[in-house]
């Protein structure tokens, strides 16, 4: 399918990431953290997600991926509990477990299928 931006993927930031396998990783964030799909583009390899109001863009370029621990994904949750409960449900493998940091933030973070780490965080 290939089809044309849509209204929701005009924001004034969204994050795109090359990944090694499209399909895999599309896997990864719709059935096992709940990202939504917003378009499909077979043509492009790539897909446009949304995370709680968040748009977060997915190509497949194999020749380009380098995930770095310098570069951390990071999305809210309302809900932060009983999403990482859901996670762990599923069988996702947390990279660092839900914990509260004296700042008042409560996150934990996991590794999509190249690396790329992605922090759910709430207060």
């Amino acid at each position: 399918m290939n089809q044309l931006m849509t209204d929701k993927e005009f924001v004034p930031f969204g994050v795109e990431v090359y990944v090694s396998d499209l399909q895999d990783s599309l896997k990864f964030y719709k059935d096992l953290l709940d990202f939504k799909v917003i378009r499909v583009d077979d043509s492009h390899n790539f897909v446009s997600l949304e995370f709680n109001g968040a748009v977060f863009m997915i190509e497949q370029r194999p020749e380009l991926v380098q995930p770095t621990t310098g570069i951390v994904m990071r999305f809210f949750v309302p809900d932060l509990k009983s999403y990482y409960e859901s996670l762990l449900k599923k069988g996702v493998t947390m990279h660092k477990p839900l914990e509260t940091k004296d700042y008042g933030a409560a996150r934990f973070y996991v590794k999509d299928p190249d690396g790329y780490q992605i922090k759910f965080f709430n207060r």
